[in-house]
């Protein structure tokens, strides 16, 4: 028989951990921020739908984090999933917490122009002027609306856009630095290795003839700048496919110019190039005109030549 004493102990110790980390876990909006600084996707996305857990609907501490949720399926290009999520709120905030609605109601019209369907996105955006013409996401629907007016300035044989960005060493480059030369333009995620795969396959194809490894402007979606910098020293592991070695005559991603992108809308670049998956590519010709949007190796190697035939 085990003494009474030892029976506490073997309860406190199959309890105590679980109530540790009950006492840990956050219990208001601004706790939960703290607990998620620094967090990887997966463990932020963990830790918030931990905190949602038998929280109200209604509850505006629910409503930040839910909202919070969607922004980073909006920003990992989730859209579908993202939109379902701001759409709930919506549905579920409270008449008095105009902010967070107006918060859901742009992030609907985010994730409608990134699926590319513009009247759900522009009646969205109407709705935010007409309703919430007081707060600070009514400008920034202007804004928005403004930018569907001229979507079409963005088409294969129209300037491409210009930009200047900082690479993942902190170097600057600008695509005017570019000109006399083709370019190629790609954006996508370091954590997908079907998406690394294409990338460099798109590489070796712009390498091929005219193109050069260091004109090829990289945009990595990630956020952890540490990660993406450890990305950086050895990026073509996740590019090799099982039975076949790359030869070190081919251009590795490596060579190329890798820059830290933020995700959907919060990088200006990717705003301008209006990315709606990933990966998603351009091939911009010597004098800026864009060539070609989402080529294949096999349309890039083509356009390369006649380039080179000129």
């Amino acid at each position: 028989m085990k003494s009474a004493f030892a029976v506490l102990l073997a309860i406190h110790a199959a309890v105590a951990p679980g109530a540790a980390q009950e006492r840990s876990s956050p219990r208001s909006f601004p706790e939960l921020l703290r607990a998620i600084a620094g967090a990887d996707d997966e463990a932020r996305t963990r830790k918030i739908d931990r905190f949602l857990v038998g929280r109200a609907a209604d509850d505006s501490d629910t409503l930040k984090a839910r909202l919070l949720r969607a922004s980073d399926r909006l920003r990992g290009f989730s859209l579908q999933l993202a939109a379902e999520e701001f759409r709930r709120v919506l549905a579920a905030v409270p008449r008095r917490e105009r902010d967070l609605a107006a918060r859901a109601l742009y992030g609907i019209a985010q994730c409608e122009e990134l699926l590319g369907r513009i009247k759900p996105c522009t009646d969205a955006l109407q709705r935010l002027k007409r309703e919430f013409r007081d707060l600070r996401h009514a400008r920034f629907a202007e804004a928005s609306l403004r930018r569907l007016q001229s979507r079409d300035a963005l088409a294969v044989g129209r300037p491409a856009p210009v930009f200047t960005v900082s690479d993942v060493t902190g170097r600057s480059h600008s695509s005017s630095a570019v000109l006399g030369r083709p370019m190629l333009i790609v954006f996508f995620a370091t954590n997908d290795a079907a998406s690394v795969v294409r990338v460099s396959r798109l590489l070796q194809a712009f390498c091929t003839k005219a193109g050069r490894a260091e004109d090829a402007m990289l945009f990595a979606i990630e956020r952890d700048v540490a990660r993406l910098r450890s990305f950086a020293k050895n990026p073509d592991q996740r590019s090799k496919q099982p039975g076949k070695n790359r030869s070190d005559d081919q251009p590795g991603l490596g060579q190329s110019t890798l820059v830290p992108c933020t995700g959907a809308f919060l990088d200006p670049v990717l705003v301008q190039f209006r990315v709606q998956a990933l990966p998603d590519s351009f091939l911009v010709g010597p004098d800026g005109t864009l060539l070609l949007r989402s080529p294949t190796p096999a349309a890039v190697r083509r356009a390369l030549v006649i380039l080179s035939d000129k």
